[in-house]
């Protein structure tokens, strides 16, 4: 995680950072199960737009890898070959440390 972007963002917006990490936090399962599900269905449309709109939000965020994960599942659903699944499960990990991460230095930590 790269903390200094909702820093920044912070620093010209009080209040937007927290919100806009908290927001991420929110939509994290929604997103997930948009991608894992638009792969488990062959839907190659679907699961990169889904994918596009996590890269997009994680850059965003500062998170950087992952961010870095889903631009590589981007180039593998455009490629039209293989099995995505590895690449799933590694959104799937990361996006769960990074909701820690931002939970703890942005959205509960900020709460209080």
């Amino acid at each position: 995680m790269d903390r200094a972007v909702l820093a920044e963002l912070e620093a010209d917006i009080p209040g937007a950072g927290r919100r806009f990490a908290a927001e991420f936090v929110r939509l994290w399962a929604h997103r997930y199960a948009r991608i894992a599900g638009a792969v488990a269905a062959g839907s190659r449309e679907e699961a990169l737009d889904a994918v596009l709109s996590l890269k997009v939000s994680s850059m965003m965020v500062g998170a950087h890898p992952l961010a870095s994960r889903a631009a590589a599942l981007e180039g593998f659903l455009r490629s039209g070959e293989g099995n995505a699944g590895p690449l799933c499960a590694q959104i799937a990990e990361c996006g769960t440390l990074t909701v820690a991460s931002l939970r703890t230095a942005w959205v509960d930590d900020c709460a209080h």
